[in-house]
C-alpha cells in the first residue's frame, strides 16, 4: 500500500495471515517500523475472488487508529466495534467490505502506537466517490462520532494482491 507524502514512513501496509511463524523473519532486508498480533472483526464480509498473483479490481482504503491516551484499549476496541461499526455501515455504503483489525500484542513497536487498522473495500471508483460518505452528512456523522474514541486516523490508498493460498 503506497502512503504517499506524509511525515509517517509508512510507504507499504502487509496484511499477512499465519499461524506459527516469525512474521518479521520474512522482512529480513527491511526497515519495519511496526508490527502487531491483530483480532479480527468483519462487519461485512466479502472475500477474495480473483486469482493468486493477480491484482484486485477492488478499490481499497485503509487507515491506521490509535485511541487517546487515558483510553483503555478495551473501551476504544468495544466502542469501535459495537458503537462506531454500525454507522459506518450505515455512511460508507459502498464499501462491500468492512473489516476492523484490533491490535492486541505489539511484535514490533513503531513510532506511533497504533491501536488498529481498518479496511474498507469498493468494487469500483463510483462506489467509492459515491458510497463511502453516502448520505449528505456522512462525513459529519463519522467524524463527529470518531472523536468520541479516537486520537488519530491516518487513511491510506491501497492496492491488493492475494499471493498465497
Amino acid at each position: 500500500m503506497q502512503g504517499g507524502a506524509d511525515d509517517s514512513g509508512i510507504l507499504v501496509i502487509d496484511e499477512v495471515w499465519t499461524d506459527g511463524i516469525d512474521v518479521l523473519s520474512l522482512y529480513k532486508d527491511v526497515n519495519v517500523i511496526g508490527a502487531y498480533e491483530c483480532k479480527q472483526v468483519i462487519l461485512r464480509p466479502c472475500y477474495p475472488k480473483w486469482s493468486i498473483g493477480e491484482k484486485s479490481h477492488r478499490i481499497k482504503r485503509m487507515g491506521l487508529l490509535k485511541c487517546f491516551d487515558e483510553q483503555r484499549p478495551e473501551d476504544f476496541f468495544a466502542y469501535w466495534e459495537h458503537i462506531h461499526g454500525p454507522k459506518a455501515l450505515l455512511h460508507h455504503i459502498g464499501a462491500g467490505i468492512y473489516m476492523q483489525n484490533h491490535f492486541v500484542k505489539t511484535i514490533k513497536s513503531a513510532p506511533t502506537e497504533w491501536n488498529g487498522s481498518v479496511s474498507l473495500c469498493y468494487w469500483n471508483v463510483d462506489a467509492f466517490q459515491y458510497g463511502h460518505f453516502s448520505r449528505p452528512n456522512s462525513m459529519d456523522v463519522i467524524k463527529e462520532d470518531g472523536s468520541h474514541f479516537m486520537d488519530v486516523f491516518k487513511a491510506f490508498y491501497a492496492e491488493e494482491y492475494v499471493i498465497k493460498k
